[in-house]
């Protein structure tokens, strides 16, 4: 279409000026071949190295399915298996332990129920006690999670109700109540969570307050690169966490404020390397090493 606009105005031109030259038709009609672009491959984590486990990871249909968690010693520790509805959604994600210490707590199984926008609106998290057969254990519900949305799509609060007790056994109704609230910067990064755990039952104790402050590099996090809850607070941000201030403090009478600046914080930092910008290595309080599959 261009090459006849261009030759209707050469020859509508041409009385009172030149004619367009042969060159600039075939110009026109071939215009310049551009580049090609290789695209960038997709990563995500393929293996987490721990001081004292190594848990490997893997995939069908685009999608985590499980995990194996294999100790220094070369033995198969834990099993983790994960399980999707007909919508694409993890309904559950199950740890189970190969080689438990007892038959009383053998792993641990979260159930996740979803709100109509697809969010995750709840989290029931149990604790796996043989029975019948090692497929169907013993379940003791340990925890409710019930998580609200901002406008952003980011969780903003947590309404987490535990029900096991101090002395071990598991009660009908919750013991305590953990809410957390949880600020963000510009690019999704959770820059904050405040958490007040109170006790329901009379324990005699009083509500502790939290605040965490996290501070980024601007590399790509790992965990960030699995589009998957079972990640959790790990997961949600874009980049590698450099530092934690946590303060700690203790309320005393119903309704009172907690006063951050009564306590004094403990800071953790972090260093990484890294290779192509995605990092291999973290060191601090929890030193891990990271492997990569592309896909």
């Amino acid at each position: 279409m261009k090459t006849f606009k261009l030759l209707a105005l050469c020859l509508a031109t041409a009385g009172f000026m030149t004619a367009c030259a042969p060159d600039e038709l075939v110009e026109a009609t071939n215009p310049t071949p551009q580049p090609n672009v290789t695209p960038k491959p997709n990563y995500r984590l393929k293996k987490v190295v721990y001081s004292f486990v190594n848990r490997y990871f893997f995939y069908e249909n685009g999608r985590l399915s499980g995990e194996r968690w294999i100790g220094t010693d070369g033995m198969e520790t834990n099993l983790v298996t994960l399980l999707y509805d007909s919508q694409n959604r993890l309904t559950t994600y199950t740890t189970q332990s190969t080689r438990p210490s007892s038959p009383w707590e053998i792993g641990s199984r979260v159930a996740y129920l979803y709100n109509a926008d697809g969010q995750i609106a709840v989290k029931q998290t149990y604790t796996l006690q043989q029975g019948g057969s090692p497929d169907a254990p013993v379940t003791r519900l340990a925890s409710v999670d019930s998580l609200s949305y901002n406008s952003a799509g980011q969780v903003s609060l947590s309404l987490l109700y535990s029900y096991k007790q101090q002395t071990g056994n598991y009660s009908a109704q919750p013991v305590q109540l953990s809410r957390t609230t949880y600020q963000y910067d510009a690019i999704g990064n959770l820059t904050e969570e405040i958490t007040l755990s109170t006790p329901l039952v009379n324990w005699g104790s009083s509500t502790t307050a939290r605040k965490r402050v996290f501070e980024y590099d601007t590399k790509e996090n790992p965990y960030h690169l699995i589009a998957s809850p079972v990640f959790g607070q790990e997961g949600w941000s874009k980049n590698n966490v450099l530092k934690t201030t946590t303060y700690q403090v203790y309320l005393y009478t119903k309704g009172e404020q907690p006063d951050f600046t009564r306590s004094t914080p403990t800071v953790t930092d972090f260093a990484y390397e890294y290779k192509d910008a995605l990092p291999e290595r973290k060191a601090g309080a929890a030193t891990e090493g990271y492997e990569y599959e592309t896909y």
